[in-house]
């Protein structure tokens, strides 16, 4: 989004009946509402499209042409009242969605900016390496394309007959939003011309129902490291490397790893099962006993494939946490540790390996 130099709000969650109001025959029964002190009626939010179009015509009268194109958005909890709602947090009456506006002078920049964003779109599910397909539609004007994923075994080669979810759903309403809401610009001999508007919402709730359907079994999940709740694992097997396992965190964080040190008071085997069920891809154990054992050898595909994994992840999360913000000026030098050996469990592998720091920080394109 900032490359499309897109500007991150937030909505409000409750919307007045003014701005809903054309909306009710098409939500029906699937809106909640609720009224104030003085009566007034009131919706939580099911969708945005009316409320930025409200707050762009607000905030930049007079519109003229040389603010478009203009693109917001905003990660925030939606409702619906569904009437058939899932086990799971796939389909409930509140969500969390990533939703985006667009605002144009012209059909042409519309279109464009439409498939910019529907490639975006697909191109992060095939950084999640999720399955997906893409089903356009056209309805009272309105062209829209739905996203898919598929659900199922990510390496099958036929999913013809596989189950989808919707994650993702595209709008390209033309000037209706801007008719009905009088919402235009001036050109340069003051004319009012009407602008065109585009949607754009990923469900995050599903977004990740198809990641835990695709990617993980008896064990755990087995995110994609892009999108895993950390990067490493760090468990001291005993006190005497408590320290050591302290100042390792410190120094992963400052080179912009997450990094998660699990400290409790329970067993070896405990952490180690908590660190797979919750899918962090890498895992280090700490012991003076590894110090005197013989490193052995990831072999050449495996190490090619987490290579290529953390580079990918790396990209677009290597110093992206707050901590690694606050470890950034830290000054533990992890030079001073490079021949540690640690015991490395990548979560790709069922095999575990004795390697030094040094290799573990090239195998996880670390400098």
């Amino acid at each position: 989004m900032a490359k499309l130099n897109a500007v991150e709000l937030t909505f409000p969650i409750l919307q007045p009946e003014l701005i809903l109001e054309d909306k009710l025959n098409s939500f029906g029964s699937e809106l909640f509402t609720l009224k104030d002190r003085d009566k007034q009626k009131y919706y939580l939010s099911p969708s945005c499209e009316d409320l930025s179009c409200v707050v762009i015509k607000k905030e930049n009268s007079p519109l003229s042409k040389s603010c478009l194109p203009i693109i917001v958005y905003q990660i925030n909890s939606k409702f619906r009242d569904e009437l058939r709602v899932s086990e799971s947090f796939c389909r409930s009456k509140e969500f969390l969605m990533f939703d985006a506006y667009s605002f144009h002078s012209n059909e042409n920049c519309s279109s464009v900016y439409y498939t910019l964003l529907l490639e975006s779109f697909k191109n992060m599910l095939d950084l999640m390496k999720l399955k997906y397909k893409v089903e356009e539609r056209s309805e009272e004007g309105v062209e829209s394309h739905e996203i898919r994923a598929v659900l199922g075994d990510p390496n099958s080669e036929s999913d013809s007959d596989s189950e989808t979810l919707e994650v993702a759903h595209l709008f390209k309403f033309g000037t209706s939003y801007s008719q009905k809401h009088d919402l235009r610009y001036e050109t340069t001999d003051r004319l009012r011309e009407d602008i065109y508007m585009n949607s754009y919402g990923i469900g995050l709730n599903r977004l990740l129902t198809a990641l835990v359907k695709n990617f993980s079994d008896e064990v755990g999940l087995k995110f994609p490291q892009v999108v895993a709740p950390y990067d490493l694992t760090i468990i001291s097997c005993n006190q005497e490397t408590d320290e050591l396992s302290t100042l390792l965190k410190r120094g992963l964080i400052r080179k912009g790893l997450s990094v998660l040190l699990d400290d409790r008071d329970e067993t070896i085997k405990k952490k180690v099962l908590d660190s797979k069920r919750i899918g962090i891809p890498h895992m280090i154990l700490l012991s003076p006993k590894f110090q005197r054992m013989k490193p052995n050898k990831i072999n050449k595909e495996l190490w090619e494939e987490i290579n290529k994994n953390s580079r990918i992840s790396n990209y677009y999360n290597l110093n992206q946490s707050p901590e690694n913000l606050i470890y950034k000026k830290d000054t533990v030098n992890l030079s001073n540790y490079m021949d540690t050996a640690v015991e490395y469990h990548p979560i790709s592998s069922v095999n575990s390996y004795i390697i030094k720091l040094r290799d573990l920080l090239s195998l996880l394109n670390v400098s």
